[in-house]
């Protein structure tokens, strides 16, 4: 126990001691010396903040702190529950705990409950306040805490310039993609029956698996499902695929659908990827199964349909599932999509995640066209993926070329896995499997069976009426739905603006990506 007993100060402020019989503030004047507690910060008393502090003891700093922060988010950590416990039976924490935007957690969960609260856009900067005699005390504690939160400040920090990037783009493709729902009405019952599902990715370790994809006996026992970058390395080898997988929302990702396809093949997209993509595959005849991953714009119109009870067979949770996209990488949706459909047993080929061979990518991408049409004696096609695969730091790792943007798909990947233990993922074998059977696991088939169908023109009316009112009203759902459109527009003039100006823009790019449908 980190605490033994309690003091009462000159000042009379009852203070917590530790168990080496040091106190946690001054003895004297504790309440004069918590007056200094941030006072070193950089930051205006009226503006906001997000706090993370470490030692919670009586909690007089913490009142303090807010008192010169009010509009902040305090985050206090403990060193864990028997500690809180503890402290809460001594000293009347109500007051405080009880404070608008302040949570209480353990060292152990501090950085998950980081994550979870804290959004640059609304809070502003991040400020880490550890008690200096709580450190003392928890030395390696404290160091532990503060590497966790570093790390989950990167990862924050990754999906912060992944939604300033996209943000504007995601929000223009989900209302265009929506429209298409009603614009192109078709139902299409898709009835596996294959009892393995092979992912198709684009790394250069799938050129080995097209001599046994070309075999018709071994292809018609898996069910064939391509990354969208893969797609057009099958085509060309006369491989029709089952299902293609799509989830990039830029508009080059149109390269990828460029050759003859084939009227058979599913197409399961984001409901965010690229509009252009979707209209050529739909004038093929592709039928097209939307999913949506955890882009709050998404989730808003789910909750929409829950909210409104609209008995729609669009948008039900079987139809329009929630496909982990694990770091943001088409591999790991398609393996998400292979799961969500019901097979136990998927086998990836392609899914390198690293260099192999001096090549970037499987032969065939659209790369390969691209380098080769501009290729040149004093600008080769190998000059140009030399290009490719060092624009950036490179390290070695088992006579593989790595990157740390690769690494950390890797390990997405890998903890995908993980997570699934009810199902079978093989990736480390150069030979298909077409038996339910790998390591000695017996696994039972799920037979699946989607009816991918549209959007009602009065279900498509009225969310986007629904969502008008919420930005016009300024509720609180709708400032999360905008919130990667915020972060793009604070990027692109790179300062800050007001949330309610991003709500005003939201509204007017709403009525344009819908005003044709409304015509």
């Amino acid at each position: 126990m980190l605490y033994k007993a309690t003091v009462e100060a000159k000042d009379g402020t009852v203070i917590p001691v530790f168990s080496d019989g040091k106190t946690m503030f001054s003895r004297y004047a504790p309440l004069k010396e918590v007056e200094n507690f941030g006072s070193n910060l950089q930051l205006e008393e009226t503006a906001g903040g997000f706090f993370v502090v470490a030692g919670l003891g009586n909690g007089i700093h913490i009142q303090a702190l807010r008192k010169k922060f009010p509009h902040s988010i305090i985050l206090i950590v403990e060193k864990s529950d028997d500690e809180i416990h503890w402290l809460k039976d001594n000293f009347s924490l109500q007051s405080v705990l009880s404070m608008e935007n302040i949570r209480l957690t353990t060292c152990t969960q501090a950085a998950q409950v980081f994550i979870q609260l804290y959004n640059p856009l609304l809070q502003g900067n991040f400020f880490f306040l550890p008690v200096r005699s709580w450190v003392d005390q928890v030395p390696e504690e404290a160091a532990q805490l503060k590497a966790s939160l570093e790390q989950a400040l990167a990862s924050i920090a990754g999906d912060y310039s992944t939604q300033a990037h996209f943000g504007k783009l995601w929000f223009r493709n989900f209302f265009l993609n929506l429209q298409s729902l009603v614009t192109n009405p078709k139902d299409f019952q898709l009835e596996i029956q294959q009892e393995c599902a092979f992912v198709a990715a684009a790394g250069p370790s799938l050129d080995s698996f097209i001599p046994q994809l070309k075999n018709p006996q071994i292809r018609e026992k898996i069910y064939l499902i391509a990354t969208d970058t893969a797609l057009p390395t099958l085509l060309r080898q006369k491989i029709i695929p089952d299902m293609a997988v799509t989830i990039d929302g830029q508009v080059a990702s149109i390269r990828h659908f460029l050759q003859e396809l084939p009227s058979s093949m599913v197409v399961a997209a984001d409901i965010s990827c690229a509009p252009d993509a979707i209209l050529r595959c739909r004038n093929k005849g592709c039928p097209v199964l939307f999913f949506r991953n955890k882009n709050p714009l998404p989730l808003l119109l789910e909750s929409y349909l829950k909210e409104k009870s609209v008995d729609s067979a669009a948008f039900q949770m079987e139809l329009i599932p929630e496909i982990d996209t694990g770091s943001g990488t088409v591999t790991s949706a398609a393996v998400d999509v292979a799961y969500k459909l019901g097979f136990s047993q998927i086998q990836v080929g392609g899914g390198d995640f690293a260099y192999l061979n001096g090549k970037p990518y499987c032969q065939g991408t659209y790369f390969e066209d691209q380098f080769c049409t501009t290729s040149c004696r004093l600008n080769p096609t190998e000059q140009q993926y030399i290009q490719l695969m060092y624009r950036g730091k490179t390290f070695t790792s088992g006579g593989k070329i790595e990157t740390a943007i690769l690494t950390e798909y890797r390990k997405s990947f890998e903890n995908y896995i993980k997570n699934h233990g009810d199902v079978v993922i093989i990736t480390d074998s150069k030979k298909i499997y077409t038996e339910k059977k790998y390591y000695g696991q017996k696994l039972q088939a799920k037979r699946c069976q989607l009816k991918i169908s549209n959007l009602s023109e009065a279900d498509f009316k009225g969310f986007v009426d629904w969502y008008k009112s919420l930005l016009k009203e300024e509720k609180q759902e709708a400032i999360s739905s905008i919130l990667p459109l915020f972060g793009w527009y604070v990027k692109k003039n790179n300062a800050k603006c007001d949330i309610f100006y991003i709500m005003k823009l939201a509204y007017s790019q709403t009525v344009r990506y819908t005003e044709t449908y409304g015509k």
